[in-house]
């Protein structure tokens, strides 16, 4: 809910007490509250108020010191005199400000604002030297986040409703710049309102500034950095609008008087002491202003003017814009003390301030109202552009991590196919190896599991548990099983390039017994190798991986031909295995080594029956689940050989799978591409997917030249998307090609949005 609050301050001093009235309501509507007191003399507090604006304003002369002059003493004395004495007006105003007198108007406020409510809280005064008074830093509002304070004059006129236009237009006066930088405030303008009409005004003359005032359009904020002040009494105030020349507000009344009936709505005056100059633009009814209360260092005044139009553009009221900025202040006041007591809001009105949003025309959008006057081959131009910088930087691999997260997302929308048949898993599980009391497993107990499994007549057994030294008794015994047998399959891994991670096979092993275990350096498991060049003295001496090597021997027995093509590629049967290779669709930076291709998971995850080691051991198996087929015996068990996959943390997936897990998959690609004609996942090549992302720039263009209004091509553009994830989607679940989404989503919004800003600006 929002509030309005207003403390005011009548007629009074500080030696005899100043009355004061709290008035509490809804904003827009009468007040439901109201209840009088009387604030105590307090002749002491003005004279601390004296005593920091000395110090304060003492400040200005270390701030003009040469590097040659300004030591670190002088330096510290001038701080630490300004915090002390802003330390002690502080106290001072809260000890007033909580004397037992106010007591009941405290508890009422208290009683009727919640800490959750958006509140402005008006000071209504004429006491300039209250005006001055930081407000904001009684602690009754520290537990009202959202509360800010302004200063309001008790003889204020309500407006009445003011023209609105097109656009925000700003009338920014940069006036006599000596010793600052009035240039940063006017790029501050430019890049935080983007939106805004903004007509600079640098270090104009009088007749120049009069006429643009008097402009017809009329302006919504009038803005001014320079140097300005105010007279001792606060009653009136100056700018320096150049070099020369120095004006009173008095002296543009009549120019102020009619920018205020064209629809002046803000002015602010990024300057230094400006409350005399919003004492003077009382009875002009401009209903909100954002001044200084005393003189503010350059850094200052841009910082707070950076955050102020962030926020306020970012949609913030006015008064949340202003508490946010002053607040972002805080960080600048080890070096420029009280920084966060100079911006205030002085209102004219009691009224609530318009957003940003509300001041543009609230009928119509003003930018969808805007027809282009786009030529088709502004469109094609357009279009080619950028689809020239998006594979460009596609190429650079910078779309790689979302392409292969949308990728992942794909396939985790893709149906269950059923189990493979062809294949039986056999775990060895944390149960197991508890009951077994052997971890890893001993040789022996192998040597019995692979003689139970090869008495059921398998056509391959593939081991993912390395063997190269003796595990409890019984080495011997498997390593004669390994040689014996036609059927097994013993896994090894390559060291990698500092001799790290490798592990050999069991001595005298055949090559054409072996598979290396290797598998594509990637975080998430997405490619599959079959076979590498085989470097010599390798500890691993095999060229092919255990899941081609498994593919093949299940193959062979099926009498299917395996070769080389011309072009190196592995061929089974009628399968041509296609090489992924450097900047293949989403690919378009890693290690292309070895013979790798996409990995086309299967769902379930757990594709194929399974089974325990303890199961073997005791018999607990029929014949029928392990002739003919290929059996995989690995490790289950946490923390032990486990890979992420493009399914991890997808809806009804786990964490991470089981290495035995990912080589069966291997296998059953393989399988099912040769013998069931399930599609190998693939790309295009590099000029299809651009062709690809260029039909769809050409999409956003045409949206862009059709849609005359904002909205309609924000529905055309999120119409095209899903259209284009549709289409992508049923290309990797019916062809198991990965065409470009991400790439053609981006072509797709920024030629659009391009062409739109640029039928914008030449409507301007």
């Amino acid at each position: 809910m929002r509030k309005l609050v207003v403390f005011e301050l009548g007629e009074g001093d500080f030696e005899s007490g100043f009355p004061i009235r709290l008035q509490i309501g809804e904003e827009g509507k009468n007040p439901s509250v109201e209840i009088r007191g009387k604030l105590p003399p307090n002749p002491d507090i003005i004279k601390h108020y004296e005593i920091w604006n000395s110090a304060y304003c003492n400040l200005e002369m270390l701030y003009r010191l040469s590097s040659k002059n300004k030591g670190k003493a002088t330096r510290g004395s001038f701080l630490k005199d300004c915090n002390h004495a802003a330390n002690i007006l502080r106290n001072s105003l809260n000890i007033w400000l909580n004397s037992d007198a106010l007591r009941l108007i405290r508890e009422k406020f208290i009683q009727k604002v919640s800490s959750e409510d958006e509140m402005r809280v008006l000071i209504q005064t004429m006491d300039v030297r209250l005006q001055r008074f930081p407000w904001h830093l009684w602690n009754l509002f520290e537990s009202y986040p959202k509360a800010e304070v302004a200063v309001i004059s008790p003889f204020y006129e309500c407006v009445g409703k003011r023209p609105t236009k097109s656009r925000v237009r700003i009338l920014a006066i940069l006036g006599n710049s000596t010793g600052i930088n009035t240039q940063a405030d006017a790029a501050l303008l430019k890049q935080q309102l983007p939106d805004a009409e903004i007509l600079f005004l640098s270090e104009p003359q009088r007749q120049e500034l009069t006429e643009k005032l008097w402009d017809d359009k009329g302006w919504d904020i009038l803005f001014f950095a320079g140097h300005s002040s105010s007279q001792l009494d606060g009653e009136s105030g100056w700018i320096h609008i150049n070099q020369t020349d120095t004006l009173t507000i008095a002296e543009l009344k009549q120019s102020l008087k009619k920018a205020v009936e064209n629809g002046l709505k803000l002015a602010i005056f990024n300057s230094c002491d400006g409350l005399g100059l919003a004492r003077s633009l009382v009875d002009l009814c401009i209903p909100q202003m954002i001044v200084m209360r005393q003189p503010v260092p350059d850094k200052v005044a841009q910082t707070f003017l950076k955050y102020f139009l962030e926020a306020f553009y970012r949609g913030e009221s006015l008064y949340s814009a202003v508490k946010e900025a002053r607040g972002k202040l805080e960080g600048l006041e080890d070096e420029f003390p009280c920084a966060t007591w100079l911006p205030v809001i002085y209102q004219n009105s009691p009224e609530a301030p318009p957003t940003w949003k509300d001041w543009q025309e609230k009928s119509k959008d003003w930018i969808s109202e805007r027809r282009h006057r786009l030529k088709l081959y502004a469109v094609a131009l357009t279009s080619l552009a950028v689809t020239a910088c998006v594979v460009g930087v596609r190429s650079l691999g910078m779309f790689q991590p979302t392409e292969l997260k949308a990728f992942d997302q794909m396939l985790q929308w893709r149906p269950e196919e059923g189990l493979d048949e062809r294949l039986l898993i056999v775990k060895a599980t944390e149960e197991d190896f508890q009951q077994l009391n052997q971890d890893p497993l001993h040789d022996e107990t192998l040597a019995k599991i692979l003689k139970k499994i090869e008495a059921h007549k398998p056509i391959a057994i593939g081991i993912d548990l390395y063997r190269d030294l003796p595990q409890g008794k019984g080495q011997e015994q498997l390593l004669k099983i390994f040689k014996e047998s036609a059927s097994l399959i013993a896994i090894c891994k390559r060291p990698d390039e500092n001799d790290r991670g490798f592990g050999p096979p069991p001595a005298n092993l055949p090559q054409e017994s072996l598979g290396f275990n290797d598998v594509p350096n990637e975080f998430i498991l997405r490619r599959q190798l079959l076979s590498m060049d085989l470097k010599a003295q390798n500890t691993c001496p095999t060229p092919y991986s255990l899941s081609f090597q498994l593919a093949t021997r299940y193959l062979e027995a099926k009498k299917y031909s395996i070769k080389l093509t011309k072009q190196n590629q592995w061929q089974i049967g009628s399968v041509v295995f296609k090489r992924l290779l450097p900047h293949s669709g989403g690919y378009q930076k890693f290690h292309a080594g070895g013979y790798q291709i996409l990995l086309n998971y299967r769902l379930p995850i757990e594709l194929a029956e399974s089974m325990t080691i303890t199961d073997i051991l005791k018999g607990r198996v029929h014949p029928e689940i392990i002739k003919n087929r290929i059996v995989l015996i690995g490790a289950d068990t946490e923390g032990r050989d486990r890979h992420f996959t493009p399914f991890t943390g997808g809806k009804g997936f786990s964490q991470d799978i089981p290495g035995v897990l990912i080589h069966a998959q291997m296998v059953s690609q393989i399988l099912s591409a040769v013998e069931d004609g399930r599609p190998l996942l693939s790309v295009w090549s590099l000029w299809g997917d651009a062709l690809w992302i260029l039909a769809w720039a050409l999409v956003g263009g045409l949206l862009a030249w059709r849609c005359q209004l904002l909205l309609h091509l924000i529905i055309g553009n999120s119409v095209a998307l899903i259209i284009l994830g549709g289409v992508c989607f049923n290309f990797l679940l019916i062809g198991a090609v990965w065409i470009p989404f991400v790439p053609s989503s981006v072509a797709l919004v920024v030629t659009s949005t391009s062409l739109m800003t640029a039928a914008f600006r030449a409507k301007q």
